[in-house]
């Protein structure tokens, strides 16, 4: 069993979230991906995992995410 916390996919635009024994397939919106970083999906030339970079005054873009059921942190 995985603990808490997010896992990201490399350059994707899903990762996994586990909480409280449950796991939770998360899905960026658009051509995005999940930045460690900045918590959120943006960019991937903004994306550290997608060889992208941050500019230095924060233009992070926030969008939606899809939630769905899984079963990634059962083991």
């Amino acid at each position: 069993d995985k603990a808490d916390g997010t896992y990201p996919q490399d350059c994707n635009n899903f990762y996994y979230v586990c909480a409280y024994g449950q796991s939770y397939k998360m899905k960026c919106a658009g051509n995005t991906a999940y930045d460690v970083a900045t918590d959120s999906c943006d960019a991937h030339s903004l994306v550290a995992a997608c060889g992208g970079k941050r500019p230095s005054q924060d233009s992070t873009i926030q969008t939606p995410v899809t939630v769905v059921r899984d079963k990634f942190c059962d083991g």
